[in-house]
């Protein structure tokens, strides 16, 4: 794949996301070095401890290999995500998330990866390529979740089931502009949970969580927030100073999502957008961005701007710091600078 990366943003969503994953009983290898791109990236320093060894009797001489060609497979249980000689890596996210399936329909990931130190696809895709390392924290490992692809028009490579694309890095190159992303949790509603009887979709994160782990956030979308508070009355989305935050919300870009934001956020200029950019600033080079937003892939609730700044004035009153109205491809929508 001959394509110039950068990073993207999901901070937020991945921190929503991993916040509660924690996986017990299970081990992973990280992300596999790719034979054609001798910079891919290295292996977890995950231990290998505990992991089940599949190997047949008579093939004690043959070492294991990684199963992360099922990640992104549809499953019910761990079973399903395992391969013929294989060190059994690769878990059904079903329940996996202290009892949460996440993702309303439930896929094939491995609980560990690594995040090489290179700009190549094989320093941030996992699982033979199947997946993508996403962040867990501010280091190098991270959870290998299902890869996507979309373009300023399509989905390019799209997701099992109802899980939707929230793009995390930018590609470009002589083909075009492709956000190179995750497969990520996107309920809207509880029939959207597929998984684990009884799970409820929390809405605000698009996770699908066991009933005792819903929350009944008490503030809504728009509200101010401190994303440092040891109680989270909704999720808070900040810029660069964590404590003056906004209420925000998931959503899936399109008419549903516009129509679920604008509810969310008490009038109609609320809408879901994924905040991509015609242009983006790279160690000091412009790269050529998007020139538009595909529906049916992971945005964020937030307030269009068709007045500028004026616009974004409660929002900024709310969050006690700078809102400005901020120019993306969809329209002007209010947004930490």
């Amino acid at each position: 794949m001959s394509k110039k990366l950068m990073v993207g943003v999901a901070g937020t969503l991945a921190s929503s996301l991993f916040a509660m994953f924690i996986v017990a009983g299970c081990s992973s290898s990280g992300s596999e070095q790719g034979a054609e791109d001798p910079d891919g990236g290295g292996s977890s320093n995950t231990p290998e401890t505990g992991a089940p060894d599949r190997r047949s009797p008579n093939d004690a001489d043959s070492a294991p290999s990684p199963d992360g060609g099922t990640v992104g497979n549809l499953c019910s249980t761990d079973s399903d995500c395992a391969a013929a000689s294989s060190v059994g890596d690769s878990i059904c996210s079903k329940g996996a998330a202290q009892g949460d399936d996440l993702f309303g329909t439930p896929v094939c990931i491995q609980a560990s990866c690594t995040i090489g130190s290179g700009n190549t696809i094989n320093d941030i895709t996992c699982a033979n390529q199947q997946g993508l390392c996403v962040p867990t924290g501010s280091g190098a490992s991270g959870v290998c979740f299902p890869f996507c692809a979309y373009s300023s028009t399509k989905i390019e490579s799209p997701c099992a089931g109802g899980n939707k694309c929230a793009g995390a890095y930018l590609a470009n190159g002589q083909d075009g502009t492709t956000a190179i992303g995750f497969c990520a949790p996107s309920c809207t509603g509880d029939t959207d949970c597929k998984g684990t009887a009884g799970q409820q979709c929390q809405i605000e994160t698009g996770n699908c969580v066991a009933a005792a782990n819903h929350v009944v956030f008490t503030k809504k979308v728009g509200e101010g927030c401190d994303s440092t508070a040891t109680t989270q009355a909704c999720v808070c989305e900040a810029g660069s100073d964590a404590t003056k935050g906004l209420c925000g919300s998931t959503c899936v870009t399109g008419t549903a999502g516009n129509a679920a934001c604008a509810t969310a956020g008490g009038g109609a200029n609320w809408k879901c957008t994924a905040k991509l950019k015609t242009s983006y600033t790279n160690n000091g080079q412009t790269v050529t961005g998007y020139t538009a937003q595909p529906d049916d892939i992971v945005g964020t609730c937030a307030l269009a701007c068709p007045n500028g700044d004026a616009d974004c004035a409660a929002l900024a009153t709310a969050a006690g710091t700078t809102v400005s109205c901020l120019d993306f491809v969809d329209g002007k929508y209010c947004s930490f600078p």
